[in-house]
């Protein structure tokens, strides 16, 4: 008789259980109805008491976070959660560059073309540069304070990554790479300062935190960068850009755009550093890009007019220089990365020197043909010489006989 109130007994306390979510009672005795209603009221009486010390947590919480708005916010405090990662619905952008499928077979390699001042150009230039900015992007960390920091041995595995897709393998394209990583890896830094100020909270600045840097490292980057010493220098630097005049090459350069103005060109010669600025400051329609480059431009005219000379090798007495005054130390204008006076000086010299051995060389192959002209020459007068003499003899000897 006992049995059946013990299943009736498990039904109902299954059902009870399933009510309010507790586990299943287990045991030789039935629990009393009164106690299982009491031992229900206190734990509902505990839930809410749960739930308002929840609630009064919560606004505590947008209190402070309200008031850390207000004031200065306390960098790296926050991480990414899956939760909060990213928002749910954005607006697709384009995003990062990838070249996943560039050069996939290893026995197939992109051939770059240099010019004689050692910078690529050409077809082989483009796919290079889309590709070192990813390479950089992945595996130097941006909280490295400059390129020369930089380890050789994180050179050597970009090095090595290169040499694998592109047909590259003197020292002075390793140098000429390297210089080109530097610089983009510099712009992608700048871009991530950018947005790390543009942010509102530490939660959008810890999600701009790239993949090759841990948070407690980030947390340390975007302190420096937020600082108020590092708010002096960058004000600094924005205040020189600002009065500079913008060029409209994009991710060209004005080397690219000096090859493709001689390809244009009967006379390469006759493209100069001149023509080359005021292309750069020239939209598609043929308008300048602002004012400032608009006075630039008909100055530059007016001096083409003149009578100054044109075709100088002196980058310290072209037409450019008179119009934008001395170039700074270390670099020339529309000249391409990296190009100083000294070095322009090594390759002019170098240019002479290979312009004169051609010069010989030419000489030397027209008097080459000129004696093989005399010598077949003579050798034509010698034979007929020997022929006219055989034949005079066998006629003396006809004669004879």
């Amino acid at each position: 008789m006992g049995r059946p109130n013990k299943k009736g007994g498990q039904k109902k306390k299954s059902k009870a259980a399933k009510d309010t979510d507790e586990p299943e009672f287990i045991c030789t005795v039935e629990p009393q109805t009164e106690a299982a209603e009491v031992q229900g009221e206190q734990e509902t009486e505990a839930a809410e008491v749960q739930e308002e010390e929840h609630r009064s947590d919560v606004d505590v919480t947008e209190a402070a976070e309200v008031t850390a708005n207000n004031e200065e916010e306390a960098e790296g405090e926050l991480e990414l959660t899956d939760e909060n990662e990213r928002p749910a619905k954005r607006k697709r952008h384009r995003g990062p560059t990838k070249m996943k499928n560039i050069a996939k077979d290893p026995n197939v390699r992109e051939r770059v073309d240099y010019t004689l001042m050692g910078d690529p150009y050409g077809p082989g230039s483009v796919k290079l540069s889309s590709y070192v900015g990813p390479l950089v992007r992945e595996h130097v960390p941006i909280t490295i304070d400059t390129w020369k920091n930089v380890s050789e041995e994180i050179k050597t595995v970009l090095w090595k990554s290169i040499q694998a897709r592109f047909e590259l393998d003197e020292e002075f394209q390793k140098v000429a790479v390297l210089k080109q990583m530097g610089n983009l890896w510099r712009s992608y830094k700048s871009r991530i300062v950018r947005d790390i100020n543009g942010a509102t909270n530490n939660q959008q600045r810890m999600n701009l935190r790239p993949n090759n840097i841990n948070p407690a490292d980030w947390q340390k980057f975007v302190k420096i960068k937020t600082s108020a010493s590092f708010k002096v220098v960058s004000d600094k630097y924005k205040e020189r850009r600002r009065k500079q005049i913008p060029h409209t090459t994009s991710r060209k350069g004005m080397v690219r755009l000096a090859e493709d103005m001689k390809i244009e060109s009967g006379d390469p010669s006759e493209v100069t550093r001149l023509k080359v600025w005021v292309k750069s400051r020239t939209k598609k329609d043929g308008t300048p890009v602002n004012t400032n480059a608009a006075e630039k431009i008909k100055k530059a005219a007016e001096l083409v007019g003149s009578d100054a000379p044109t075709l100088t090798t002196n980058p310290e007495e072209d037409h450019l220089s008179q119009l934008l005054g001395p170039d700074n130390p270390g670099r020339l204008r529309a000249m391409g990365r990296g190009m100083s006076k000294t070095k322009l000086a090594c390759f002019q010299i170098k240019t002479k020197c290979m312009t004169d051995m051609q010069e010989k060389q030419v000489q030397l192959v027209k008097k080459v043909n000129e004696l093989q002209e005399e010598l077949l020459k003579i050798k034509n007068q010698v034979r007929y010489f020997i022929s006219s003499q055989i034949i005079h003899l066998v006629a003396e000897l006809l004669h004879r006989f």
